[in-house]
């Protein structure tokens, strides 16, 4: 990996310079290094690791490290949306994305965020994108200086729906759901004055027995090394505080932590790792503790620092600064170098009655004032899904454009190049404040109210600042004394940093593409002008942000080159991205309509990217029929498309629901995509299923273990039934004559949540001939 090469070019470095002080022998190197691998292999971080820390990038004055920088909450973004953001976000100020949860949950596509918090197996991939996805993220990311950190689930998994929420899910990994070792056998509610029910019961998912070493070593470790081998530069663990601590003193002890950490800094020495430890304030019953033992949990992990969060809030609702003001970030005695920061987090603004929902952005944006300009802690910011909720259809997109709005940036930079400074908080009133950073820069906060500073005390050098937000205007610093006005209800951020190179970012950064067209945009910084020249033609200026489109009409193969200048007072930075237009994506729909429907039509779209893509205009266009009620469509020059079908007024799938994803040949019957033609040897089977009662928008369907049956996956369960005789439900299924199958009917809605059956999964065997029926009761 890079950062590996990095390091050895540290290293050889560093010998040549020793082997040249007097004095100095090979045999002292060797002692040094014994020290550090010693270290290493204790969970310790390796000395060298504060003595050369990673460089950081010059051009986004980004820190070498994720505790000394800012972190984006890139939720609920694929993979790819996150790689071509990287620019962005790297001009916004952000050295460190955290992605949401890697591991396959148990519906793909997840109907609401929280079921990507329903794993199914320590493996990587689900939608939002590949292991390969992943990798190439992490790959592009180096190249910004931008450090990737990964949500991890250890300490539950998917359940098995509505009534069974305390057990594993069918659909998970059969060799951990079959394993009782693996689980804590407690599985009533948790008594939060009770820090052994913390540990051990069930937070409406089914609970892992994470001190289970054959758990660790053969599930749990090999995951989070396997995400460092691909590039992840460090990890949040989820529910952290249900995992129990050898201080817990458990029989065996709970060496969880010491083990996993101690495996994931051996794999990178410089992982950040912090977990979700919500401070509760409960009580033990037993012994009078904190049963969220925050402050043990700080001797092995960073910590999230939902305390402070919350009197973030609280300052910025109740227009009294000074509740944030605490020096100390509510940590409980813990180093407030060890927290991260928030004004919300996912859980505070998505789960039912969540506190932060109702916060405007600009209340979030005083928040972050105050959680961004301070010395300690790690500040991470929170992208709210567009939609608000967070649901299928927002699913793998980029949220709202907050987390790259012209104040927060202002005090993400100032964040970075505050960095060694230390922090004086001047409370002018309730509704203002100061906060200086040394002698180099400060930021004021206005809730409410115009003040005009006048011979106001600051510890900023003497000279003029001009606010960076760009808001108010500027203020002055003579022999200590600051003068200038802040508007109401804005924030001033104030430093000076020399002058510097302009900054040029574009996306996507080079690359291939298939459709006929690419636009790109193209934006800079801390320049006063800028050109850019296609093909080496003749330079043209142009503002930032602007976009041009190139392809149209190109033969296949065509290869554009784009260079882009941008000049300051100081001089220019020129940078060159080439891209070319490669043979178009082309594949074959195939689709088996039923029987009481006329030519089908085709209706595919895409609204994973902006602005929304489609074919033709609903209803679509018409199939061709390939015979035995079969029907084909081919769809060029998209990636992927989303395909739905209808006929005479009906539809599949149902309206609301989302289309069948494809990206490439496929044969599509009963609700199945297939990568090739089903079998003329199958069998239609029906399925009723009794006393299926329904609540309005619901539909029964069908979910199995082959790929008939959708191997599963809800999305792909075959339906939606018939309901000739209420509450009984019908569907016919064509299946592979004289196979053994596993099924369980669902209930579906058209925003695709799940009901699953309560009861073990039903058997049958497909007739070798003829026709086959089973029954089932709800």
């Amino acid at each position: 990996m890079k950062k590996k090469s990095k390091l050895l070019c540290s290293l050889l470095l560093l010998l040549a310079l020793l082997l040249q002080l007097p004095g100095f022998t090979p045999q002292e190197l060797t002692t040094a290094n014994a020290a550090a691998d010693t270290a290493a292999a204790a969970g310790e971080p390796a000395a060298d690791s504060a003595a050369f820390p990673e460089t950081v990038s010059s051009e986004y004055g980004l820190p070498g490290t994720t505790a000394e920088g800012v972190i984006l909450h890139a939720f609920d973004w694929s993979f790819n949306t996150i790689k071509s953001n990287l620019g962005a976000i790297a001009q916004a100020g952000y050295n460190t994305v955290q992605t949401s949860v890697v591991q396959p949950s148990k519906e793909n596509p997840a109907s609401m965020w929280y079921m990507l918090y329903q794993p199914v197996d320590f493996s990587i991939g689900n939608q939002l994108g590949t292991e390969a996805d992943f990798t190439s993220l992490c790959q592009e990311a180096d190249k910004y200086g931008i450090k990737i950190i990964v949500d991890v689930l250890c300490n539950h998994t998917a359940n098995n729906g509505s009534g069974q929420e305390m057990y594993p899910s069918d659909r998970l990994n059969s060799a951990i759901r079959n394993n009782a070792s693996f689980w804590h056998t407690y599985k009533s509610g948790i008594n939060y004055s009770d820090r052994w029910q913390v540990t051990h019961g069930c937070i409406g998912l089914p609970d892992l027995a994470t001190e289970n070493t054959d758990l660790q070593n053969k599930y749990i470790i090999p995951f989070l090394k396997r995400l460092a081998a691909d590039g992840a530069d460090g990890f949040r663990f989820d529910a952290a505080k249900h995992i129990a601590l050898p201080e817990d003193n458990d029989n065996p002890a709970d060496y969880f932590w010491p083990n996993v950490i101690s495996a994931i800094k051996a794999a990178d020495s410089s992982s950040f790792i912090y977990g979700e430890v919500l401070q509760a304030g409960d009580r033990d019953i037993y012994d009078g503790k904190y049963t969220d033992a925050f402050e043990d949990y700080a001797k092995y992990i960073n910590l999230t620092a939902s305390a402070y969060g919350q009197d973030v809030r609280n300052a910025i609702k109740d227009h009294n600064v000074g509740k944030a003001l605490s020096s100390g970030y509510g940590g409980r005695g813990v180093d407030p170098g060890k927290l991260i920061t928030w004004v919300e987090s996912h859980d505070t603004y998505l789960n039912s009655g969540g506190e932060s929902r109702n916060m405007s952005n600009w209340q979030i944006e005083m928040g972050w004032a105050i959680v961004a300009a301070r010395e300690k802690g790690t500040p991470l910011f929170f992208n709210r899904p567009a939609d608000g909720n967070g649901a299928s259809g927002s699913i793998g997109k980029a949220g709202d454009d907050e987390w790259k709005d012209n104040e927060i940036t202002a005090l993400n930079k100032f964040h970075n190049a505050m960095a060694g400074q230390n922090e004086n908080l001047r409370q002018v009133n309730n509704n203002v404040l100061i906060i200086d950073r040394g002698t180099k820069g400060s930021v004021i906060l206005s809730l409410d109210g115009t003040t005009t500073f006048t011979s106001q005390s600051t510890n900023l050098a003497d000279g003029t600042y001009m606010d960076k937000t760009g808001v108010n205007g500027t203020f002055t610093v003579q022999n200590g004394k600051l003068n200038g006005i802040i508007k109401s209800g804005t924030i001033a951020v104030l430093y000076n940093t020399g002058s510097s190179a302009p900054v040029i970012t574009v996306s996507p950064d080079s690359g291939t593409f298939t459709s006929d067209t690419q636009t790109i945009t193209m934006s800079y910084s801390n320049a006063s002008y800028a050109t850019y020249s296609l093909n080496n033609a003749a330079p043209i200026a142009f503002t930032s942000g602007t976009s041009i489109q190139i392809g149209g009409n190109a033969p296949q193969n065509t290869t554009y080159t784009l260079t882009v200048t941008a000049t300051n007072s100081t001089g220019s930075t020129t940078k060159t991205y080439t891209y070319v237009k490669a043979a178009a994506n082309s594949y074959t729909v195939h689709y088996c309509k039923p029987s009481s429907w006329g030519t089908p039509n085709i209706y595919y779209y895409d609204e994973t990217v902006s602005p929304k893509k489609e074919g033709a205009a609903w209803p679509g266009t018409a199939m061709t029929s390939e015979g035995d009620g079969w029907y084909s469509y081919t769809i060029s020059g998209w990636d992927k498309a989303y395909v739905m079908f209808n006929s005479g007024g009906a539809q599949i799938p149902a309206s609301g629901q989302s289309g069948y994803l494809v990206t490439k040949n496929c044969w599509i019957q009963n609700g199945i995509i297939n990568d090739s033609k089903p079998s003329s040897s199958s069998i239609p089977v029906t399925f009723t299923v009794t006393n299926a009662t329904t609540n309005s928008g619901q539909n029964i369907y069908i979910s199995g273990n082959i790929a008939e049956l959708g191997n599963w996956a809800p999305a792909n369960a075959a339906g939606p039934s018939v309901c000739p005789n209420y509450p009984t439900w019908q569907i016919t299924v064509s299946l592979p004559a004289g196979k053994n199958i596993e099924f369980k009917a669902i209930k579906k809605d058209s925003s695709g949540n799940v009901v699953w059956q309560s009861i073990p999964n039903s058997t049958y065997t497909v007739p070798a001939t003829g026709t086959g029926s089973v029954s089932i009761s709800w």
